[in-house]
C-alpha cells in the first residue's frame, strides 16, 4: 500500500490507476535501484484494500498471461464489466468461450490486416489529434482542462467500426 501511496501523493486525486504502469517505470530506482526498468513481472499485495494484483513489464510474460492459456480474470475486472455486459465480453471471459471468441476475432488483428488498415487508422488518429490541438492552449500555453471520455470513445468507435466494416 505504500506504493500506492507514493503514486497517488505524485498525481492528481483523480488520476486513473493506470498511469502507475508508466509511473513505476519513471521511479524504477526508488523501488529496484539495481534495474534500470522494471523487472518483468511486479506482484502488489495491497490487502486488505483489493486482491493482490501482478503488473506485467514483459510482452512475453503479459502474452503467458492473456493468451495461452486463458487464465482466470481479476475478480474486479468482472465485476466492472458485469453490470454493462451481462458478462458476455471477451475481457472477462475465461475458459473455452474465451477461446471460442479470441479465435473469432484474431484475424482482425493479424498483422497483415493491420497494415492494409494502416492509412484508414492515421485518419483517424489525425481527427482526434486535431480535436485535442483545438481544445490546447495557443502559442504553448496551457488549455482548460476538459473530459476525454466523449472524443476517445469516439475514437474507439470509428476505429473499431472501421475495422468491422
Amino acid at each position: 500500500m505504500k506504493i500506492l501511496g507514493e503514486w497517488r501523493a505524485d498525481n492528481p486525486a483523480d488520476a486513473n490507476i493506470y498511469s502507475f504502469h508508466l509511473w513505476l517505470i519513471k521511479n524504477v530506482k526508488r523501488y529496484f535501484p539495481d534495474l534500470d526498468f522494471p523487472p518483468p513481472m511486479v506482484y502488489l499485495d495491497i490487502w486488505p484494500l483489493e486482491v493482490p494484483f501482478a503488473i506485467a513489464y514483459d510482452p512475453v510474460l503479459a502474452s503467458q498471461f492473456t493468451q495461452t492459456p486463458s487464465l482466470p480474470k481479476l475478480p474486479t475486472t468482472r465485476a466492472y464489466l458485469e453490470p454493462l455486459t451481462g458478462g458476455n465480453d471477451i475481457v472477462s471471459n475465461d475458459g473455452a468461450e474465451w477461446k471460442t471468441w479470441r479465435s473469432r476475432f484474431n484475424p482482425g488483428f493479424s498483422q497483415r490486416n493491420l497494415i492494409a488498415m494502416l492509412p484508414e487508422l492515421i485518419d483517424e488518429v489525425s481527427i482526434f489529434t486535431s480535436l485535442l490541438e483545438a481544445r490546447a492552449g495557443k502559442g504553448g500555453k496551457w488549455g482548460s482542462v476538459f473530459q476525454l471520455e466523449e472524443k476517445t470513445t469516439n475514437l474507439t468507435f470509428d476505429v473499431i467500426s472501421m475495422a468491422a466494416l
